[in-house]
């Protein structure tokens, strides 16, 4: 903003620093009302960044401004107070929590697309959560890689949790690990720019903001190194590359989840101290609640998964109890809250939960468990059209809702809608597909690796998308005239 009052234009946007010069002095409105200096002040805030500062000259104001810019109002506030003649710096454009400026999304993911390349090149091999081509798959099948067998070496297990880690994350340190980043001061800012809620501005002295694009990236930057601080060591021949070396233990992380794999109880308890030890100078810390150390017999929740050996030697991976009892909750809740609605109505909700469901567990031992949800749904369902239907008896119900819909199984029990034919999909129909897990140092930005993830892509369909091949086509002999 010029000392006129006049809005700069794109180019001396981008050539301006992160302090905003206001006069409050003059008067812009055309009668000559203190509307002006508002609105001038409005203008500066509504091209803010988040951090940035703006300068009063002059003025005796001390109110809270909601700029409008491009619609939006309510959303950024900033406070200042000056005197005549005197220059005031204040904290302007702080986003409202829960809520950022479009400008500030898009910087974040230009710095996301420059940062994330250079750290996925350096990312230990065993981190899974939040890396591009990585996921809980690909943790749960590392786990399922050191514990499978008669007799695995590492049968005990350091199951952890972080206490707020993304809200407890050190500044300082995490700024010490992007030496040399052009962009290290805008991430600093990023860090230090605070929340306002509930018209009090709250400083943030640790901690990433949450929900932004490139937080993720930021948490896994401040965790790199815990697994040569747990003692893990990889070997480094071309042959072997990757492979653990023997007597070490292994840790497996997924965003602020991990488990560590041991040879005994005594080095588990040596790996939590270490990890403890590292973690305390970067602001964070163990959640006692949920940390624990197990052995394989006894079972592990990882993930939503249940990672157990049981005794006939064999090393099995289900739906954990949790998980199928928060999913059964969710479809009680989904079916109460449709009980005015029709059919279709229950049929187009439901469909996408179960599918999604069911797509996340279908690399596990779960086909039991999708029996039984199936099965579990059918009285559900028969309780929402009783609730549906109050004098009608259940016979009735049966005949209107259900049937064999499908127009490839024989499955009679499908609740359906008789007018356009959909019924509700089963889980027990997603087969189950054991996921290949991700090489330990493949990343999507190396091209040498290009042929690799192309075929990784294209390995498999989810299951909602699986269609049989047409039958192939024969040619008809001509009828009439030869």
């Amino acid at each position: 903003m010029t000392s006129s009052g006049t809005p700069p234009t794109h180019e001396s946007r981008h050539a301006m620093t992160s302090v905003l010069h206001v006069a409050t002095t003059g008067s812009d409105a055309a009668d000559g009302s203190e509307a002006g200096p508002f609105r001038t002040i409005n203008r500066a805030a509504a091209i803010a960044q988040p951090g940035d500062t703006i300068v009063v000259h002059g003025g005796e104001y001390r109110e809270w401004v909601t700029p409008r810019h491009g619609g939006l109002s309510d959303q950024r506030r900033i406070t200042y107070e000056a005197a005549a003649g005197e220059h005031v710096v204040i904290k302007g454009s702080e986003p409202v929590r829960g809520w950022e400026p479009a400008g500030g999304t898009v910087w974040k993911a230009v710095v996301l697309n420059a940062l994330e390349p250079e750290w996925e090149a350096r990312f230990e091999p065993r981190s899974y959560g939040f890396r591009p081509g990585r996921g809980c798959h690909d943790a749960i099948e590392a786990i399922f890689a050191v514990g499978k067998g008669r007799s695995p070496k590492r049968a005990w297990v350091l199951d952890a949790d972080l206490t707020a880690a993304f809200d407890r994350i050190d500044h300082d340190r995490l700024l010490g690990h992007l030496h040399g980043f052009p962009a290290k001061g805008r991430i600093a800012r990023w860090l230090a720019a605070g929340v306002i809620e509930d018209g009090e501005f709250a400083p943030s002295e640790e901690g990433t903001p949450q929900g932004g694009v490139v937080s993720p990236l930021l948490m896994n930057i401040a965790l790199h190194g815990m697994e040569t601080a747990a003692g893990a060591r990889y070997r480094t021949a071309p042959s072997h590359r990757g492979w653990s070396v023997p007597g070490t233990p292994v840790l497996i992380r997924y965003a602020d989840d991990l488990v560590a794999m041991c040879h005994s109880r005594q080095q588990a308890e040596q790996v939590k101290a270490r990890l403890a030890a590292w973690l305390a100078p970067r602001g964070l810390s163990f959640n006692e609640d949920k940390t624990q150390i197990v052995h394989l017999s006894e079972g592990v929740d990882f993930l939503g998964f249940n990672v157990r050996r049981y005794p006939n030697g064999k090393l099995l991976i289900k739906p954990s109890k949790a998980a199928v009892k928060r999913f059964r909750a969710r479809l009680r809740t989904e079916v109460r809250n449709l009980y005015g609605a029709n059919s279709l109505a229950v049929i187009t909700k439901l469909n996408p939960i179960l599918r999604g469901w069911a797509a996340y567990y279908r690399t596990a031992v779960s086909k039991q468990v999708f029996a039984s949800i199936d099965h579990t749904l059918v009285w559900t369902m028969l309780k929402w059209g009783r609730h549906r239907h109050e004098t009608k008896s259940y016979r009735w119900i049966v005949n209107r809702y259900f049937g064999r819909f499908h127009p490839t199984r024989q499955d009679r029990w499908l609740f359906g809608d008789r007018e356009t034919g959909a019924c509700l999909t089963k889980l027990s129909w997603t087969p189950i597909r054991r996921h290949q897990m991700v090489n330990a140092d493949a990343s999507p930005d190396d091209p040498t690796l290009a042929y690799y993830w192309k075929r990784r892509r294209q390995r498999r369909l989810p299951p909602d998308t699986i269609t049989t091949a047409p039958p192939p086509y024969r040619p008809r002999r001509p009828q009439g005239l030869a």
